[in-house]
């Protein structure tokens, strides 16, 4: 890129809500340059519950209007990304001491009457004794069944980076914004991108930057930051699954926390999340606390006949969540602050805006990013709105049932592990043949990795996905590596190193 190109919207952070406003702006036919300090999705949008959902436990603090949003984005989603976004059903156990009965049941009326016309089932009342195989301690005989959406929530950052590349956006991953002012019209600001610096030229400035969204702000961009901002870590862990189940749990913890037990990758369980407050973003890790695993072990073991334990977890994780810091969130506990986000609009004399994105959840992304180019398009008169109800790139499933594409799959590579094709469906949708192409049995995709990971498919999603090491494969464009073991992964590393040159 020679230096002083001009773009009309750089994007800092390449998560859920900077790749989200690339894809829109990009279909509005904007210049648009994203730019990402790690590979995408890296930070906090790889470290969810990995859900779609409207966020019932919001309902009993009062945010209507984020759940309704919520629920909206869902629907969205389900037909923008069928492959990704797919229903789950739950259990919401009732337990005599917590919330009482009478409140679950009304604020699972009140989730179905928001959710309006969607097509995943209402909930129900449920007596357990008809399910011996959610293996719930058996003083737990009651309670409902209700329905959200899990996602892989980093092939859905992923996928969007596809749309807005598809739309001529230019996405640079490993780059830094080093300084930025605004000069002549334009922002100037440069970039290092694997060692090299770069001057961009851009109208307007899009900070999405997450937990660093007001360090961005102030040291990069040199503007005054009119928010504040609190963090949270969510952690979770992996354990294998012992009794299959095809429900996920949402249960209530002594503290009057709620948390998630979900079916995870066919033959393990996610549990989480926890909210423990960050202080200082320097020192926090991926890795869960000492704290937040015994935490999550014991709410477990509290519900379920077979208990778990340390040893038995196969990998964990913590990420930080941004929430807006207010007045009236100052006293707040962590648990009951609002997670709805901000679009902070910083301009001078009505030129070159920055908009700063404090806050948001992955399943809001959508309107997030309607209501972030609806801030900007004032500063780009010619051009009109348009809202986000386009398909992503694999998410054109020719009945947007899942199930028949796999079917479909199947019958066109039946020299093929059925194992590899659904994964293929669920990840790709129909860019699955791309991949494909020319496969006309097992031993063309090429060098096996172990685990269903071949030659083909890592070519892929180095080419076009922006993959530049093992880490970016086995956990942001898969989650195989949950079963890799670091002879396999030195293996893949190498690999990766000698077709990037």
């Amino acid at each position: 890129m020679s230096s002083h190109t001009k773009f009309d919207i750089l994007i800092i952070g390449g998560g859920i809500n900077g790749m989200g406003i690339a894809a829109l702006a990009a279909t509005h036919q904007l210049k648009v340059l994203v730019c990402e300090q790690g590979d995408l999705a890296a930070a906090t949008s790889q470290y969810s519950s990995k859900l779609i959902h409207g966020g019932l436990r919001y309902l009993e603090h009062g945010y209507l209007s984020l759940v309704q949003e919520s629920l909206k984005a869902q629907k969205q989603l389900q037909r923008a990304a069928p492959h990704l976004v797919r229903p789950q059903a739950f259990v919401l156990p009732y337990v005599n001491g917590k919330r009482p009965y009478w409140m679950l049941k009304t604020g699972l009326w009140i989730y179905d009457r928001l959710s309006g016309n969607r097509s995943l089932p209402k909930s129900e009342a449920l007596n357990f004794e008809a399910f011996k195989s959610l293996a719930l301690k058996q003083n737990i005989q009651q309670g409902f069944s209700y329905y959200d959406c899990t996602v892989d929530d980093s092939r859905l950052v992923v996928t969007l980076a596809l749309e807005a590349k598809a739309k001529a956006a230019v996405i640079w991953t490993q780059t830094q914004v080093l300084t930025g002012q605004r000069h002549e019209g334009h922002w100037q600001v440069t970039l290092e991108k694997n060692g090299s610096r770069h001057s961009i030229l851009a109208k307007t400035i899009v900070n999405a930057s997450g937990p660093w969204v007001k360090e961005v702000l102030e040291q990069r961009l040199k503007e005054q930051a009119p928010f504040d901002v609190r963090w949270l870590r969510g952690s979770h862990i992996i354990v294998p699954e012992s009794n299959a189940s095809p429900f996920a749990f949402t249960l209530q913890n002594e503290d009057e926390r709620v948390f998630f037990v979900i079916p995870f990758q066919g033959n393990s369980l996610l549990i989480g999340t926890t909210e423990t407050p960050v202080t200082d973003l320097q020192k926090q890790t991926k890795a869960s606390s000492t704290e937040d695993i015994d935490y999550l072990c014991k709410a477990y073991n509290r519900y379920f006949q077979n208990p778990i334990h340390k040893s038995l977890i196969l990998k964990h994780y913590s990420g930080v969540r941004t929430l807006v810091e207010s007045k009236k969130s100052k006293h707040k506990n962590d648990n009951s602050i609002s997670r709805e986000y901000e679009l902070v609009l910083q301009d001078q004399d009505g030129q070159n805006p920055v908009l700063s994105v404090v806050g948001g959840k992955l399943t809001t992304f959508t309107s997030l990013a309607e209501k972030a180019i609806s801030k900007l398009l004032p500063y780009f008169p010619d051009i009109k709105r348009q809202p986000f109800d386009f398909s992503l790139p694999g998410g054109d499933l020719p009945t947007a049932d899942l199930a028949s594409y796999i079917s479909s799959l199947e019958l066109t590579y039946p020299y093929l592990p059925q194992s590899l094709l659904t994964r293929f469906a669920k990840s790709y949708g129909t860019r699955s043949k791309i991949i494909l192409d020319g496969c006309q049995n097992l031993n063309d995709l090429g060098q096996y990795f172990g685990n269903g990971l071949y030659q083909k498919e890592v070519d892929y999603l180095v080419k076009e996905e922006w993959a530049t090491k093992a880490e970016d494969i086995l956990w942001r464009r898969s989650k195989l590596g949950l079963h890799f073991h670091a002879t396999e992964i030195q293996q893949l590393e190498n690999y990766i190193l000698r077709l990037l040159g």
